[in-house]
């Protein structure tokens, strides 16, 4: 028989806990814990003396021990929680970082190109006005036949014109 200041190891929801017995075993009847279902346990009193794996515990001590397992796992529910909160919030910190990079570079490409445009633009341009100075002067001395190709040449130099501006 144990005595009332013994300490007793017990696992309660997967966490050890040190047990003191309030009353001594011998003056109570004990009750198997694999013998008792939930709503016996419920109604037995708090001091009732309960074996489980050779282990004798109140069933006050079942109640406190139960209880600091809920807290605890409470307690670590939240952490990993807030660690997950933290997690995402990082993750959308460096998603945001990423975009804003990818952007910058983006922009900058458009740049170059508009860029690249404009002076290609600008050559297109000064093509079109070599060729039509060059139109315009062998319009001077051409004859009929010739001033008709002249026409046609002038007139594809107008569409490839009007397609700059687009």
């Amino acid at each position: 028989m144990r005595h009332a200041s013994q300490s007793v190891l017990s696992i309660v929801a997967g966490t050890v806990f040190t047990v003191f017995l309030a009353t001594p075993a011998s003056a109570q009847p004990v009750y198997n814990a694999n013998d008792l279902t939930f709503d016996e346990f419920q109604v037995l009193p708090d001091d009732a003396v309960i074996e489980f794996d050779g282990h004798r515990f109140t069933k006050h001590d079942v109640l406190v021990a139960a209880a600091k397992a809920k807290e605890h796992h409470a307690d670590r529910i939240a952490k990993e929680k807030a660690d997950f909160e933290a997690a995402i919030g990082k993750l959308r910190h460096k998603q945001e970082e990423d975009l804003e990079k990818d952007n910058a570079r983006i922009a900058a490409q458009l740049a170059k190109v508009r860029a690249a445009g404009q002076s290609g633009r600008a050559h297109a341009l000064a093509e079109i006005r070599e060729e039509y100075e060059e139109l315009v002067e062998r319009a001077r001395h051409a004859g009929q036949q010739e001033l008709e190709e002249i026409d046609e040449e002038a007139l594809k130099l107008l569409v490839r014109l009007r397609t700059l501006d687009r």
